[in-house]
């Protein structure tokens, strides 16, 4: 079996975004994290997701998998999502 990461892209967002996820998560959260958009294989299938880690990736953090799903848009993370919960966690010192 193999897997890699085929893409990765940094997630950027409006300004009208950006304003919210610094008002609903905090500053912290949008300023000290990086949350990228990934594409990668899983037994030969394109997978989209997304990876969050503190913007310090110097040394070595704790990871929670976080296990996306749900029926339909039930459950499931956007991009907006993504950087603000993800980024949360990282900027705790996580990655996501």
């Amino acid at each position: 079996m193999s897997n890699k990461i085929l893409e990765r892209h940094n997630i950027h967002l409006s300004d009208t975004h950006s304003k919210m996820i610094i008002s609903g998560w905090g500053e912290e959260a949008y300023e000290n994290s990086t949350v990228e958009r990934i594409t990668y294989l899983s037994e030969g299938l394109k997978v989209k997701g997304y990876i969050a880690y503190p913007k310090n990736d110097s040394k070595k953090y704790p990871c929670i998998i976080w296990c996306r799903g749900g029926i339909g848009n039930n459950g499931a993370i956007d991009t907006f999502t993504a950087r603000g919960i993800y980024g949360q966690l990282a900027s705790w010192g996580y990655c996501v």
